[in-house]
């Protein structure tokens, strides 16, 4: 994340408020996309190992941008 988005971010105190500032810096949404991917890729990399009684659990696909 570049220096600008994380200046940014500091600001935010909660998901509203992030939502308000990447609605008007569209930088910032890329970025924090970007930024997420790898837990997003460590988590359902963990959880596509576990079972739960001989069941594998199923992995979703990320949520479609809002309109």
């Amino acid at each position: 994340m570049n220096d600008q988005s994380e200046n940014l971010m500091s600001k935010c105190g909660t998901m509203n408020e992030i939502r308000k500032i990447a609605e008007e810096n569209p930088n910032l949404k890329e970025d924090l996309i970007t930024s997420l991917q790898a837990p997003i890729h460590l988590i359902r990399d963990v959880f596509s190992r576990q079972a739960l009684k001989g069941e594998p659990f199923k992995n979703f696909q990320q949520h479609q941008k809002r309109k």
